[in-house]
């Protein structure tokens, strides 16, 4: 072998998609070591992966390969770099076009959440959509494929990847070849369960039910991501609307905040139906996976409910023609040593907990009180109103006070609020700790703010980061 190197094991399929690239004398060995305990060369410099029988691999039970770890590093560089013009070579065949389009998603994916460069990584991912689309539109045998492909998930980073991918063939089912709209919902895809890198992985992969407190962080999520995501210039208002409602629900019962129906994007509606789907059909350490079918039966269940009829019927199209059948799982490059490996079903049931106690009395005040409020840390959103507003009073404490608003508020959200003491003002920061759509009003939300500490006036203006995950012991939370 050489001078010593280190190896690192890769799946067979993508060892295959590397055959793709330009990169030349890459060496492949065998896993299974000779008698001197060294790995066993299967493919030398000279022919690299060109020469290699994927077949006849997979018919002995060869599913991995090893490669030298500084060689993998250019393979899956090359692959990204060569994508585009790979997804239009008219003699490549299609399902190897997808097999190296899932290779670079899953590799990208696996960066992002990792979190060392997010601009750098939405830029990737962008990039990869959009020669994906193309490949997609050319060609749909791809699409095909990719859909084959899905059903293969291990790790957090092939969840985002498979969601994207499921969510761009959804959107050009129900509403045409629209590239702009199928490239914005799969990166809303690819990000919708960034958030989760903040949670503890303990929690992600926790075989028994899950806490009160437990499943109200893992709801954190969609609002997380966004607040991870910052100001990246590459996600624009409309993608992050998409992912924080991506577990909204048709019939308003959803969160995080319970929006309903058409008010619900139409990206959001899409992820939920997708996102739902590839976490059945994957196995959890707590049940086995579903198979497509068996997924399609539980989620027609939950139509009108939980799904968008009309979607839901675009979505059995997707699937219909026999592709579901033909679900099976492709061996790829799919790291397992990310961040947050697991991927948590949310409707998971819980031991009951009681209520949290309410740290001060709180003072009924129907709409007599209004609130002046200015937004001063607030997500990436177009909602957002950021001049001095009045907001009515429903209760108020010593700790905070539940006010109604025309537009939701995300929790962790940060406002400037002025209260009127004794005929002077008093300018306070709070945050805000849950919101609601109101059931009983049209296009009204209530929301708990906290008060965090009194501010100077000239300091009222002046902006504040969204504060991060938080957890649920000290919440205010909603009357009745």
């Amino acid at each position: 072998m050489g001078k010593q190197q280190k190896l690192k094991e890769v799946p067979l399929g993508a060892v295959q998609a590397f055959s793709e690239t330009s990169v030349d004398a890459l060496e492949v060995y065998l896993p299974n070591k000779n008698a001197t305990g060294n790995a066993v060369l299967y493919s030398g410099s000279e022919s690299g992966t060109t020469g290699i029988d994927y077949r006849r691999l997979q018919d002995v039970g060869v599913q991995t390969m090893l490669i030298a770890v500084e060689d993998l590093a250019s393979c899956e560089e090359a692959l990204e770099r060569e994508l585009g013009n790979l997804m239009l070579d008219p003699t490549v065949e299609p399902q190897k076009k997808a097999m190296c389009a899932q290779q670079v998603g899953v590799n990208v994916a696996r960066d992002m959440l990792c979190g060392g460069n997010p601009a750098a990584d939405v830029d990737r991912a962008s990039g990869l959509f959009d020669s994906l689309l193309t490949g997609m539109l050319a060609d749909p045998a791809v699409a095909t494929s990719l859909l084959a492909m899905s059903a293969h998930h291990r790790t957090t980073a092939s969840h985002l990847f498979a969601v994207s991918v499921l969510s761009m063939m959804l959107a050009q089912e129900a509403f045409g070849g629209n590239e702009k709209q199928m490239h914005d919902v799969a990166l809303a895809g690819m990000l919708h369960d960034l958030g989760k890198t903040s949670i503890d992985a303990a929690i992600l992969n926790k075989v028994e039910p899950l806490t009160a407190d437990e499943i109200n962080l893992i709801r954190q999520h969609p609002v997380e991501s966004i607040r991870l995501l910052g100001g990246e210039a590459n996600v624009d208002v409309n993608i992050c609307r998409m992912i924080l409602e991506h577990h909204e629900r048709y019939d308003g019962m959803g969160y995080p905040v319970g929006v309903a129906g058409d008010d619900i994007s139409i990206g959001g509606r899409i992820l939920a139906i997708t996102d739902s789907f590839h976490a059945m059909i994957g196995r959890r350490d707590y049940r086995t996976a579903l198979t497509p079918v068996e997924a399609l039966r539980v989620m027609r269940a939950q139509v009108g409910k939980q799904f968008d009829p009309s979607l839901f019927a675009a979505w059995e199209r997707v699937l219909a023609g026999g592709v579901v059948s033909e679900f099976k799982p492709v061996l790829l490059n799919d790291d397992t040593d990310e961040v947050g490996t697991g991927y948590h079903a949310d409707h998971r049931k819980a031991k009951k907990k009681p209520p949290v106690s309410r740290r001060s009395d709180r003072k009924p005040i129907h709409g007599q009180l209004h609130m002046a409020c200015i937004a001063t840390g607030t997500l990436k959103r177009n909602d957002v109103v950021r001049e001095l507003s009045h907001y009515p009073v429903i209760d108020l404490s010593r700790a905070g006070a539940c006010l109604e608003s025309i537009a939701p508020m995300y929790r962790g959200e940060v406002v400037s609020i002025c209260l009127n003491t004794g005929g002077a003002s008093q300018w306070l920061r709070g945050v805000v700790r849950w919101c609601r759509r109101n059931a009983t009003a049209d296009h009204r939300y209530r929301m708990g703010v906290q008060f965090m500490h009194r501010l100077a006036p000239e300091e009222a203006h002046s902006r504040h980061p969204v504060v991060a995950m938080m957890s649920n012991q000290d919440a205010l939370m909603p009357a009745g």
